[in-house]
């Protein structure tokens, strides 16, 4: 049983690999023996190449031949964008393949809310769970999620699950306190409460926060006053709230830490902020101020003159109004900062 799933994999395998790159299929063939005398190998399980060549069809082999012969060797299983899957491959999961440490599950809409919170619920070593665009998605699956996994869980993504609230990543937040990367974009309904218990429960944790188009949130200062040293990557997209102030508290935490501050549509940010990222921020790479209206000419020479102006490779002052014409001519602001390559982030 156990060979001819393997033969059954391999063959849809190398025949999807032959579309892909006619080299990969000498290569794949060469490694069919030792697969086969040894199945722990199968660490990855990519099921959109599954759905690519079966279809439909991908449920019942993923439930039925697939997942029970080899998923006790599965570490990480990638369903992203597999509409066709069904409750029963989730199910699959949860009962074959108990030790993942990170899993996918982005934009499955043909499942159900208990199907996610029974398949999350069975993987307690769960490091990285992605639930992107779940627009119906319950509080409740997260904290299965965190109940299940815990202090183990490093990486959250919730992005379009516009049903969310701060009471839910209130109760992921409480039972993982070491997760260093959390995506919360485009999920409307959390307020400045989700920020504080971020700040409160994950703290020298915390690397990355993306809070991409949540307009609800603008206390960014919670992140400052100490409680996120290692913070690196920050995206505040269209956070109309945000206050320079509230960027300098950033910036005087993270420090040389900060490598990556995306603060287009933050309207209300000016001058202070953008001098607290050259008073504290060295090793900035990527700065989008796109928009933000009350930033000056003055604080762009202030960033220009700092190590965050030789630093930075990305930086995007598109929009802001009080940046005058002379400052952005190619003969005076591109000399200013002479490592950076990209002028535009944020259309």
């Amino acid at each position: 049983e156990r060979n001819h799933a393997l033969a059954q994999t391999l063959a849809l395998a190398l025949e999807f690999g032959s579309l892909q790159c006619r080299g990969r299929c000498r290569a794949l063939d060469r490694h069919l023996a030792k697969a086969a005398s040894s199945p722990a190998l199968w660490r990855v399980l990519d099921a959109r190449v599954v759905y690519v060549r079966l279809g439909a069809g991908a449920n019942a082999f993923l439930a039925a031949t697939l997942l029970p012969v080899f998923g006790a060797a599965l570490e990480e299983v990638n369903l992203e964008l597999c509409t066709r899957c069904d409750d029963g491959v989730l199910d699959a999961v949860a009962r074959d393949a108990p030790h993942l440490l990170r899993l996918n599950l982005n934009a499955l809409h043909g499942v159900s809310a208990g199907a996610l919170r029974r398949v999350v619920a069975a993987c307690p070593r769960l490091e990285a769970l992605q639930l992107y665009w779940h627009p119906k998605l319950p509080d409740g699956v997260l904290e299965v999620a965190a109940a299940a996994a815990g202090p183990r869980l490093r990486e959250v993504n919730v992005s379009g699950c516009v049903a969310l609230t701060d009471v839910g990543l209130a109760a992921l937040l409480d039972a993982a306190p070491r997760l260093a990367k959390l995506n919360v974009t485009r999920c409307p309904r959390l307020t400045d409460a989700t920020l504080a218990k971020v700040a409160k429960n994950l703290g020298p944790s915390l690397e990355e926060l993306v809070c991409y188009a949540d307009s609800g949130l603008a206390r960014y200062d919670a992140l400052g006053g100490g409680a996120c040293p290692n913070l690196r990557v920050l995206d505040c997209t269209g956070s109309r709230g945000l206050t320079g102030a509230a960027v300098r508290a950033v910036a005087e935490t993270a420090g040389p830490r900060l490598a990556s501050l995306n603060l287009s549509w933050c309207v209300a940010v000016d001058d202070e902020g953008v001098l607290g990222l050259a008073d504290h921020c060295p090793n900035l790479e990527l700065l989008s101020l796109h928009g933000s209206t009350h930033v000056s000419d003055a604080a762009v020479d202030a960033l220009a003159a700092s190590p965050a102006g030789a630093s930075l490779a990305a930086l995007d002052v598109n929009g802001c109004v009080r940046v005058t014409d002379y400052l952005r001519r190619d003969g005076v602001l591109k000399p200013k900062f002479p490592n950076v390559a990209r002028w535009t982030l944020h259309s």
